[in-house]
C-alpha cells in the first residue's frame, strides 16, 4: 500500500502579508486567529501526532495562511526550529511552508535549506501583471520566475498557487496563467476558483456590481482545462478548490463565487466522462460495462450521478452496467464489439488534446 501523505496544518494568517490583497480574509479562509507561541504550536503539532500512525505514513508540518518568509526573521526562526526539531527527532518527515514569490531570496533559502524545508509553496494568483496589479497583489510575474528558478534550483519541491476568476482576469487569460505557470516547471500545484468572502475588497466590488464571480459550470469547464494543462506538464495537482470548514459555506462567510464541498469531483467527472465519450463515440454501440476501482467509479458516476446521465445520453446507451474492483487501477470499458483500457493520465490528455482542438476562447472578462 502507497504511503499516505499526512499534513499537520499551522495558520498564520496574514503573518508577514504586505498588502491586503482584493480577494483575502485569511482569518474567515483559515478559520483562525492563531496566536503565535511555542507552547501553542507544539500542543497543535502533539495533538495531531496522536491520531497518526507513524509507520506507513509520510507527515509534514505545513505553515499556510501568511507570507512565511515576508514575516520577522526571528519568528521564522522560532517556527521553523520547532518543525525542524520534529523531523530531526523522526517523527515527521517533511517541512512545508506557503509564501509570496517576492519574499524569495537566496538568503532566506539559506535559511530554509538549514531548518530542513524541503517545500515551498507560492502564491502565484495570476501570472498577468495588470491582474496582480488590479487586485492589490503586491507582486509581478517576473517575481514568480525568479523565485520559482531560485527554489527550483536548491531542489526543493516548488509548488504553484493559482486563482482563475480574479478581477480584472478573463477565462483566455486564466488559461494563459496555466501555461505561463507550468512551463516554470512546479512540482505541486493548487486550483482555487476565485470566491468572494466576507469582509473584503472583493464583496465591496461584488456589492457595486463591479466584480462577477465566475458561475459554478463555466469554473468547472476553466478548472478542468487548467488541471489538463498541469497534469500535461507532470504538475501533480494536489487540490482543486477551496477547502470547506464550519464558515466557508454559503450564507456565512462566502458570499459568491463558483464553491462547492465536492468541487473536485466535479472537475474529474467532466475530464473523465468528456474523454469517455469521445474515445467510444462512433464504436456503434447500446451496450456500456465499465469496471474500475471505487475511487475511479465515483469520478465516472458523478455528483447526483450526473457523470453517468451524460455518458448515457451523449453514446445513446440502452444496456449500462458498472462494476467496482479495488484490485484494478485503470478503467476497463466493454461496449458491444471492444473491450478499451484507460488510465487517469490516458484520460487526462485526452481531455487535453479535446481543449486544444477547440482552441477554446472566450471574450468572458470578470468586471
Amino acid at each position: 500500500m502507497p504511503e499516505k501523505n499526512i499534513i499537520i496544518p499551522i495558520f498564520i494568517p496574514h503573518k508577514g502579508c504586505p498588502n491586503d490583497c482584493y480577494f483575502c480574509n485569511q482569518k474567515k479562509i483559515t478559520g483562525t486567529n492563531f496566536d503565535i507561541s511555542t507552547k501553542d504550536i507544539i500542543n497543535h503539532i502533539e495533538s495531531y501526532l496522536k491520531t497518526i500512525e507513524p509507520h506507513g505514513n509520510h507527515i509534514e508540518i505545513a505553515y499556510f495562511g501568511g507570507s512565511f518568509t515576508a514575516i520577522e526573521l526571528s519568528t521564522q526562526e522560532k517556527l521553523l526550529s520547532i518543525a525542524y526539531l520534529y523531523k530531526c527527532n523522526q517523527r515527521i518527515n517533511a517541512i512545508r511552508i506557503s509564501t509570496r514569490p517576492d519574499a524569495i531570496s537566496e538568503n532566506i533559502l539559506d535559511m530554509l535549506v538549514d531548518f530542513g524545508v524541503d517545500i515551498v509553496e507560492l502564491g502565484v494568483q495570476s501570472m498577468d501583471d495588470e491582474v496582480l496589479s488590479k487586485i492589490n497583489r503586491g507582486h509581478t510575474s517576473n517575481d514568480v520566475k525568479k523565485a520559482s528558478h531560485l527554489i527550483k534550483k536548491r531542489n526543493i519541491t516548488l509548488g504553484h498557487q493559482i486563482m482563475p476568476g480574479l478581477y480584472g482576469s478573463s477565462i483566455n487569460e486564466d488559461i494563459n496563467t496555466a501555461i505561463r505557470s507550468a512551463t516554470l516547471l512546479p512540482d505541486i500545484a493548487r486550483i482555487y476558483p476565485t470566491l468572494v468572502i466576507r469582509d473584503t475588497q472583493f464583496e465591496r466590488l461584488y456589492e457595486q456590481n463591479r466584480y462577477h464571480p465566475l458561475k459554478l459550470d463555466e469554473s468547472i469547464e476553466l478548472v478542468s482545462q487548467i488541471y489538463a494543462i498541469y497534469e500535461q506538464e507532470r504538475v501533480k495537482v494536489i487540490r482543486v478548490g477551496l477547502q470547506p470548514t464550519l464558515n466557508m459555506t454559503f450564507g456565512k462567510d462566502i458570499i459568491a463565487g463558483p464553491f462547492h464541498p465536492s468541487y473536485r469531483q466535479m472537475v474529474m467527472t467532466n475530464i473523465y466522462v468528456t474523454s469517455l465519450i469521445h474515445c467510444i463515440k462512433g464504436g456503434e454501440t447500446n451496450k456500456l460495462t465499465i469496471r474500475s476501482s471505487e475511487k475511479n467509479y465515483n469520478y465516472i458516476v458523478g455528483l447526483n450521478k450526473q457523470g453517468l446521465k451524460r455518458l448515457i445520453k451523449s453514446l445513446n446507451i440502452e444496456n449500462m452496467s458498472y462494476i467496482k474492483d479495488n484490485s484494478i487501477c485503470f478503467i476497463e470499458v466493454y461496449t458491444n464489439h471492444d473491450m478499451m483500457c484507460f488510465s487517469e493520465r490516458d484520460l487526462v490528455e485526452t481531455f487535453y488534446l479535446i481543449c486544444k482542438e477547440r482552441e477554446y476562447v472566450s471574450k468572458r472578462d470578470y468586471y
